[in-house]
Formats: structure tokens, C-alpha cells, sequence
């Protein structure tokens, strides 16, 4: 996944999963190596499940994200990777 969708705290590292409802909750994770701005998650994460990549700094568990698309997307400048940020 992304490096920087991994953030620690003082209890580890941990990532903001989007929910179904586009909410978002903290969730504990186990990071292995990185490399190329990208880090494997051991555990605390299933496949196919969608974190943050930007504006972690403004979540709090139940905070409702908008999906963006990658940056470079047709039709989209910048901006945030398969993540969201706080409305």
C-alpha cells in the first residue's frame, strides 16, 4: 500500500480504513518492509479494503471521506490517491 497512508501513534502504526458508508475507522496494523513509497501491511488489513492517503491529520473515527481518483487520472490534477479527505 502506499507509505504514506501508514501513520503512528504512540500504541504503533495504524491506517484509516473507508467504510462502506464512506465513514472512516482507525484500525491497528502491522507494517513489514517499504520501499518505492510503498509499504507491505503483515496485518490488520483484508484484501481490497480502502484507506487514506491524505488529510489524515483532520480524521477521527466515523469522519465521512470523498473518494478521489488517483492522481494522474484521466480528468483529475492532483490531488489524492485511492484515499479521501474529511468533508
Amino acid at each position: 500500500m502506499p507509505s504514506q497512508a501508514v501513520q503512528t501513534n504512540l500504541d504503533g502504526n495504524y491506517v484509516f480504513v473507508v467504510k462502506p458508508d464512506m465513514s472512516v475507522e482507525q484500525r491497528k496494523v502491522t507494517a513489514g518492509p517499504s520501499s518505492d513509497g510503498a509499504t507491505v501491511i503483515a496485518s490488520g488489513l483484508a484484501g481490497g479494503e480502502r484507506v487514506v492517503t491524505e488529510g489524515q491529520l483532520r480524521l477521527f473515527a466515523g469522519a465521512r471521506v470523498d473518494i478521489r481518483p488517483p492522481a494522474g487520472a484521466p480528468g483529475r490534477e492532483g490531488g489524492a490517491a485511492n484515499g479521501g479527505k474529511s468533508s
